[in-house]
């Protein structure tokens, strides 16, 4: 899911300093623009009965009122809405001045735009509301201001996305509680990502997962690639999450649409320790995706040797034939893991093994140039 995010605090002073040198006679609009961006109440009042345009903007589109709204200058802000400011103008992107405070945690100026008539659920181009951006920033307060004045924690953006999953994804757990709280259906999945469960679990936030299994989360979603939240905290390393899930009720063999295992991918990834936590719940050491391909096998192609003594230790076998008709060992033997080689013979793998096209762990070991491992496999009874 991609971040969204409207001007920040110092890019308004840039693009206000870049209006000002094009203002030529209008020096009055640029230094009201000016005084909003640092929240001086007493010049704004001045320039204004100075003639200064209420609604000058920024070359973003941004007016004094949202350039004070950005910096949460409440004062200020009520200060240009009683001469007048309108509460409803826009800046480039469809951003609303309530957007500018919300994004930034400003509780208190997001109230005051409220009660002047701002749309709380109003939406940028991209569908976003202030509710999705101060869930997302992880700004507690004013998520709850907004959700007493009325947001609407179920819309969703353009994309799906909705404030739940901008939480979740952050790991703002207090944010989640309170969405839920005031509504937010849980198990939404926006286009470009999975649902809430999904990317606490993929981000490794514990506590906003074991909130929403709480809270009845589905824990079985799928995402539109076939991803689960045990396959998404499995590849990205997290293996408190994965324990959590499986505690959850989640099957330690669960697969993607390809076969992939969460063991499996666990093993491509050098997730020691969540091969560990799968393995101890049961997790088949031997199963093996579409193509064949085991954690035995992904393990020995990338050497690592402390994987490679647990799964065998949990029934993998040593033997056992991928796609092609490649086994651990010659994978192994390709990439010169000289220890995973030694182990695998020493487990009991047949050293004279072919592929379907007749090659076997010598042939490949001679074909890469690994001399060391050449001379291992001639060693354990290795012929050509």
């Amino acid at each position: 899911m991609n971040e969204r995010s409207l001007v920040s605090k110092p890019f308004i002073y840039l693009v206000v300093f870049l209006f000002a040198a094009t203002a030529g006679a209008e020096d009055l609009s640029y230094e009201l623009l000016d005084a909003a961006n640092s929240g001086k109440t007493d010049a704004v009042i001045q320039l204004l009965s100075r003639g200064a345009n209420v609604e000058a903007k920024t070359s973003e589109g941004a007016t004094a009122l949202a350039v004070a709204a950005n910096g949460g200058f409440t004062e200020t802000a009520k200060a240009l809405l009683e001469n007048g400011a309108s509460v409803s103008s826009r800046s480039k992107g469809g951003g609303t001045i309530l957007m500018f405070a919300a994004q930034n945690g400003h509780a208190s100026t997001v109230e005051v735009l409220v009660n002047a008539g701002a749309d709380v659920n109003d939406v940028k181009d991209d569908g976003w509301t202030a509710l999705m951006l101060a869930a997302q920033n992880g700004h507690e307060q004013t998520v709850s201001s907004l959700l007493d004045l009325g947001a609407d924690p179920s819309l969703q953006a353009v994309t799906g996305s909705t404030a739940l999953t901008a939480a979740a994804q952050r790991g703002h757990t207090a944010i989640v509680q309170a969405l839920l709280d005031g509504g937010a259906a849980i198990d939404i999945q926006p286009k470009d990502g999975g649902s809430a469960l999904m990317l606490a679990a993929q981000n490794g936030h514990l506590d906003c997962l074991k909130l929403l299994i709480a809270k009845g989360a589905n824990v079985e979603l799928r995402a539109p690639d076939g991803s689960t939240a045990l396959l998404l905290a499995t590849s990205t390393g997290h293996p408190d999450v994965v324990r959590a899930l499986l505690e959850a009720g989640l099957d330690a063999d669960g697969s993607a649409a390809d076969g992939t295992t969460a063991l499996l991918l666990a093993a491509r990834a050098g997730r020691t320790e969540v091969v560990d936590v799968l393995l101890a719940a049961g997790a088949d050491a031997d199963k093996a995706a579409d193509d064949g391909t085991t954690a035995l096998f992904a393990a020995s192609f990338d050497g690592e040797l402390e994987m490679v003594h647990a799964l065998l230790a949990h029934g993998a076998d040593v033997n056992g034939r991928a796609r092609g008709g490649w086994t651990p060992l010659m994978v192994a033997s390709q990439a010169g893991h000289l220890a995973v080689v030694e182990v695998l013979l020493e487990q009991g793998a047949d050293v004279n093994a072919v592929t379907k096209e007749g090659t076997s762990a010598l042939d490949i070991a001679q074909q890469t140039g690994q001399p060391d491992v050449v001379k291992l496999l001639e060693q354990a009874g290795a012929t050509q």
